[in-house]
């Protein structure tokens, strides 16, 4: 995959470790972790630390390629695309506050599987989010992806079971 991918607004760049101290002040914001499994509450800069060190190690392998997404020269947020076996990959993403309701995830979401549909030949490409996170949604309807299901109470967070719901997107509905 390429280092670097240029759109009309944004940039999005592999990620550097100094970008640990933005990710920690952005993920360490609750609305991000309320909606992302993946990332813990308090969010320290440890957490960062261990997070790109992981980037890097899964860029190697080519089985992940993460993305920092710049916008007017600040790091804004992520994208990036967990590669799976069977040309498949599932898409990722959050954003800073300060940023939402630009559509900058949809800009870098439409880059990235742009290049996975093309680079990496991807034939389908698949996003899940928290059941009630309706920007996320909203991003997955905005880039052409289709509802597929809900998968009932498929994660467990501080003693309570969540709905997860996945939408995809082919590479011959890709626009």
């Amino acid at each position: 995959m390429l280092e670097r991918i240029i759109g009309e607004r944004i940039i999005l760049r592999r990620p550097r470790m100094s970008d640990a101290d933005a990710i920690t002040k952005y993920c360490n914001d609750r609305s991000i972790s309320k909606w992302i499994v993946a990332i813990p509450h308090p969010y320290r800069r440890k957490d960062a630390v261990k997070f790109l060190k992981d980037v890097s190690k899964k860029w190697k392998k080519k089985t992940d390629y993460q993305y920092y997404i710049e916008y007017e020269g600040k790091l804004v947020g992520t994208v990036g695309l967990h590669v799976k076996e069977d040309d498949r990959a599932e898409l990722g993403y959050w954003l800073g506050r300060p940023f939402r309701g630009k559509g900058l995830v949809t800009e870098a979401a439409k880059l990235l599987m742009k290049e996975g549909f093309r680079q990496l030949k991807l034939h389908r490409v698949y996003a899940r989010f928290i059941k009630g996170n309706k920007p996320s949604e909203s991003v997955m309807q905005k880039i052409g992806m289709k509802y597929e299901g809900t998968f009932r109470e498929d994660v467990k967070r501080k003693g309570k079971y969540l709905d997860i719901v996945q939408y995809s997107i082919l590479r011959r509905e890709f626009r």
